[in-house]
């Protein structure tokens, strides 16, 4: 169950449409979890306020992109997750938000379990690609989303997300087991030994090494033997709430007019032909009606298929029928009717023999 309830589709449609106060309530609703996804998602030393900004900025814009507003979740967590990989890719450091991902995650979830707080721990020991499917099977595990959402705001097909998503829960769960055994006091003498050259600094190499050693050592096995299994862990997690630094960065942006160059042509959507486009595509958008249209595409090729082979199955049957061959070709008997003439090659070729035969016996 979503901890904060999912913008309806008319919200949604009427911001899209460019209705101005339509989308500052569209921006509000969305704002938890943009910021929840990007602080689980984003590099330590990226510029979380801004990105969340920019982001919220294109909402505002009304959604520049969006092909339909029942589609408006699976958009937004991708359209965030692109601005997360562009400021990776960049490397933003303004350090207006230089706090790690995990540090900001535990300050947000108060007085909960223990075990959630070390789960934001180990985001720090996730790499970046995983960190943003991790951040996306976070929220569906929460029951922000939807299997559905996730992989099409992961931008994966669905057997390609599913393998993905198991990978990351694997290294997910180490990375849990490294924050365990890391903290846990006394410190393991063996794990200490392996980790002397250690710059402390979270690494996937490091963190597949301290797993290896958790499962081998006794002591530390037992320390990390009661984890609960993270999808049952992080059930039901809220939404983290945007600090003021964020909320007051998103008024700056959107004030500034950022979103109005961003806007598209609003006079080119508000005429008639443009609105009933745009409900065509609504209705198209429609499960059932998806549904209904593979359903239909699939019995007309079935359709084609089948008169496909009964023309072919005919076509077979004219050519292998003598009764209309005969007229078509001449038969074999017609072309040598005359015995003279068939048999003149064989007199012509035997007469020779029969004539040395009676010089012989002549001459005898």
């Amino acid at each position: 169950m979503a901890s904060v309830p999912f913008p309806s589709y008319d919200l949604v449609a009427a911001a899209h449409d460019g209705d101005r106060g339509a989308a500052e309530r569209l921006v509000s609703e969305s704002l938890p979890l943009v910021y929840t996804l990007m602080v689980r998602a984003a590099s330590p030393r990226a510029d979380v306020p801004e990105l969340v900004a920019r982001t919220m900025a294109l909402v505002a814009a009304g959604m520049p992109g969006l092909g339909e507003p029942a589609v408006y979740r699976p958009w937004l967590c991708g359209t965030a997750l692109r601005f997360v990989w562009a400021a990776g890719q960049d490397e933003v450091t303004t350090g207006r938000h230089a706090d790690s991902p995990a540090m900001l995650l535990g300050a947000h979830t108060g007085a909960g379990p223990e075990q959630r707080a070390e789960a934001g721990e180990a985001i720090r020991w996730i790499g970046a690609d995983d960190r943003e499917l991790l951040a996306l099977w976070w929220l569906e595990v929460a029951g922000e989303l939807s299997r559905d959402e996730l992989v099409a705001a992961s931008g994966l097909v669905p057997a390609q997300a599913n393998g993905r998503i198991r990978q990351v829960e694997a290294r997910f769960e180490d990375a849990r087991t490294a924050v365990r055994a890391l903290a846990a006091l006394p410190p393991c003498a063996d794990l200490t030994a392996v980790l002397a050259r250690w710059d402390r600094r979270p690494s996937e190499r490091r963190r597949r090494q301290v797993a290896r050693h958790a499962q081998d050592c006794p002591i530390c096995r037992v320390r990390t033997g009661d984890l609960i299994p993270a999808d049952r862990l992080l059930r039901g997690t809220p939404l983290l709430v945007p600090p003021p630094a964020v909320v007051d960065r998103v008024r700056v942006v959107l004030a500034s007019g950022a979103a109005a160059g961003l806007a598209p042509d609003r006079g080119r959507r508000d005429t008639p032909v443009r609105r009933a486009v745009d409900r065509v595509r609504r209705i198209a958008a429609i499960p059932r009606v998806q549904t209904l249209t593979r359903v239909a595409a699939v019995c007309i090729a079935l359709a084609l298929l089948v008169g496909a082979l009964v023309s072919y199955a005919h076509s077979r049957e004219a050519a292998d029928d003598p009764s209309g061959a005969a007229p078509q070709a001449t038969p074999a008997s017609s072309r040598n009717t005359d015995p003279q003439v068939e048999g003149g090659g064989r007199r012509a070729s035997n007469d020779h023999p029969r004539e040395v035969r009676m010089l012989r016996e002549v001459a005898h």
